[in-house]
């Protein structure tokens, strides 16, 4: 589970450092504190759900970005080789998002 933990922190400061914010203007969009932003970054806490949706709301991306690699239209193409052949797997365009 720790592996999520990490996975999404690592999208949430990716998201983050593209739209050019700090941790502490995050912090203050999504009414809660610089430490908490650290700690969701470094994997330490998992946010909620409701919590994830301010985040992404704040990051304007959609939820499912900040949850890769769980959402498949996410993965990169070399790891979708790995997934079983009767697999389903949608695949967006990035201009859709």
């Amino acid at each position: 589970m720790q592996d999520i933990y990490i996975s999404i922190g690592q999208n949430i400061r990716r998201r983050r450092k593209e739209k050019h914010l700090t941790q502490e203007s995050l912090a203050a969009n999504v009414e809660t504190s610089a430490q908490y932003i650290s700690r969701i970054e470094r994997g330490q806490v998992c946010p909620s759900l409701e919590f994830l949706y301010r985040l992404s709301a704040a990051l304007e991306c959609p939820i499912y970005s900040l949850l890769h690699p769980l959402h498949p239209a996410l993965l990169p193409v070399s790891s979708l080789r790995s997934l079983p052949v009767n697999s389903t797997v949608v695949l967006r365009n990035s201009n859709s998002f």
